[in-house]
């Protein structure tokens, strides 16, 4: 049986790299086929797709297991 990924990656390091001037971005958790930009919704308890993620503002709401990217080139 493999390591269990923790559920805060998301929430505890958005603002850290926020703070070093960079945009995070919720990346599907552990489990999924596609590994891409989703974002949790907390009335369905479900990932879903997430558009826009290069142009919308960084995400600050809590995303529970989600994986952590992050843009690298400035806009």
């Amino acid at each position: 049986m493999g390591a269990r990924q923790p559920q805060d990656i998301y929430d505890k390091h958005a603002v850290k790299l926020m703070e070093m001037g960079y945009h995070p971005v919720p990346v599907a958790p552990l489990g999924y086929a596609d590994k891409r930009p989703m974002r949790y919704d907390p009335h369905t308890g479900q990932f879903f797709g997430f558009t826009g993620w290069t142009t919308s503002p960084p995400v600050i709401d809590p995303q529970p297991g989600a994986n952590i990217g992050a843009l690298t080139m400035r806009r």
